[in-house]
């Protein structure tokens, strides 16, 4: 039922061809992103089973073509959402209805190239996944990450990922366990 909602909430939105990352607050309740088909725009929204919709503002920085570079993925601790970016360094926590925007160690990082094919704008082929995948477990969170350049990290080789482990409650760095590869292949 609550994936009906969210359709009836993207119809509002009025996109047409839109895509979205969603995650249940609750049984009845679901936070999503939905972005439209050319990722130029977001929107956020809690969307519940009675057909309310409350539209919530963006809490990612804006940039040319942003639902794209902005795109990630939600995972939940026990008492909070986390939205992590795949490109940027970009933690959003959801959390007592409010957000607050973090981030991850990586410097320096510039939005990812983009490449046209045809009429959509695309993330070039050539630029990598930096956060891959999250998890949080009591007062932590855990991003694994496909960064092999961070604050003062010598560069290694790409087949080398790091476990960044964060605080939940305020996101601020704890510390990193390097990942080496296993039979020649990377943590996944």
């Amino acid at each position: 039922i609550a994936w009906n909602k969210l359709l009836i909430a993207i119809s509002e939105y009025k996109i047409s061809n839109s895509v979205g990352r969603c995650i249940f607050l609750d049984q009845k309740t679901i936070l999503a992103k939905i972005s439209n088909a050319g990722y130029t725009n977001d929107k956020w929204a809690i969307v519940d089973t009675k057909n309310h919709t409350k539209w919530l503002e963006d809490p990612l920085l804006k940039y040319k073509n942003g639902s794209l570079i902005n795109d990630g993925f939600f995972f939940k601790s026990e008492k909070e959402i986390f939205y992590v970016n795949y490109y940027m360094n970009d933690i959003v926590k959801y959390s007592g209805g409010n957000f607050r925007r973090f981030s991850t160690i990586d410097k320096g990082i510039s939005p990812p190239k983009l490449a046209k094919n045809g009429m959509f704008v695309m993330i070039d082929k050539n630029v990598k996944i930096r956060n891959i995948d999250a998890t949080a477990k009591d007062e932590f969170i855990y991003i694994l990450s496909n960064s092999y350049t961070k604050n003062e990290r010598e560069v290694i080789s790409e087949n080398f990922r790091y476990l960044d482990v964060y605080s939940s409650d305020n996101c601020t760095y704890l510390y990193s366990i390097k990942i080496p590869p296993y039979k020649n292949k990377k943590a996944f």
